[in-house]
């Protein structure tokens, strides 16, 4: 079960997965939200560990993983609920697939007994996506 953050939420020098352009996104959304989470993870892996094919290459167990896995930027812990998030500068109709891959490999592997809830958290979007988003139930939230 995981349903402890390993990293405090706060302003951090540097996040894991994050490219500069996110984590602009992700300290704005820091900034207008202090008290969101209880802790936090970064470049979260989900999904199976790789075929037996994938992990025979060079990489090795733990380079094979964190090339073929997926990963979520954000896990987000408060008292009652689990966040799976995604930070873009610009979200586009491509984040959905990943916030959903996201909330379904989750429950798959952690089996959570609080409730997840998939969240894009942007600066920009592009037309229609505060729909697309409402329409799979998941949560947009413009920075």
């Amino acid at each position: 079960m995981h349903e402890q953050g390993r990293f405090p939420y706060k302003k951090l020098a540097k996040y894991p997965h994050l490219d500069r352009e996110d984590r602009i996104t992700w300290e704005q959304f820091i900034e207008k939200n202090p008290t969101a989470y209880i802790s936090v993870d970064y470049d979260f892996a989900l999904s199976e560990t790789p075929h037996a094919t994938i992990q025979a290459l060079d990489l090795g167990i733990s380079g094979a993983e964190r090339v073929y896995k997926y990963r979520c930027d954000v896990v987000g812990f408060t008292d009652s609920e689990i966040h799976l998030l995604e930070v873009k500068k610009r979200a586009s109709p491509s984040v959905i697939g990943q916030v959903l891959a996201d909330y379904e490999l989750y429950k798959r592997d952690f089996h959570p007994t609080k409730p997840i809830k998939p969240l894009v958290i942007a600066r920009e979007t592009t037309p229609d996506m505060d729909f697309l988003c409402a329409s799979k139930g998941i949560f947009l939230i413009l920075i």
